[in-house]
């Protein structure tokens, strides 16, 4: 069993980290255009979950990829309520582009295999130091 590649691990940080940022982006947007109703509050809670996700892909995770999933639907149930709601954002369709390319990617590179591959040998490490301390 091996851990995540270098390139693996790059992949991760440098993709989790950027997304992270434009669910930021997304976040500031929100809370500087938006005022007190439940479209609004709906919306934070979905970027802030995404936002979530890419952090914890930067944090090589294992449960990164299944969030990533349900980050990229998430994304596109913010986009369709912003275009219900007679309004555009191009940071909204970029964040919902970048959730969709990043899951292929990660899941094109077998990033989740690895990562669980590293999770069971922290596991393993851990149960073997745990009666020596």
């Amino acid at each position: 069993m091996n851990g995540p590649t270098n390139k693996q691990q790059d992949l991760c940080g440098y993709c989790g980290t950027f997304g992270a940022l434009i669910a930021l982006t997304c976040v500031v947007q929100l809370l500087v255009i938006g005022n007190a109703h439940w479209i609004v509050y709906s919306l934070l809670a979905i970027y802030l979950f995404i936002m979530t996700s890419f952090i914890l892909l930067a944090l090589q995770n294992s449960l990164a990829p299944p969030l990533l999933i349900v980050s990229s639907v998430l994304s596109f149930v913010a986009e369709g309520t912003l275009i219900l709601t007679y309004l555009f954002s191009f940071i909204v369709i970029v964040l919902f582009l970048y959730s969709v390319t990043i899951t292929v990617v990660i899941f094109m590179e077998q990033v989740p295999k690895r990562l669980k591959e590293k999770a069971q040998l922290i596991k393993a490490e851990q149960d073997d130091w745990a009666g020596k301390i």
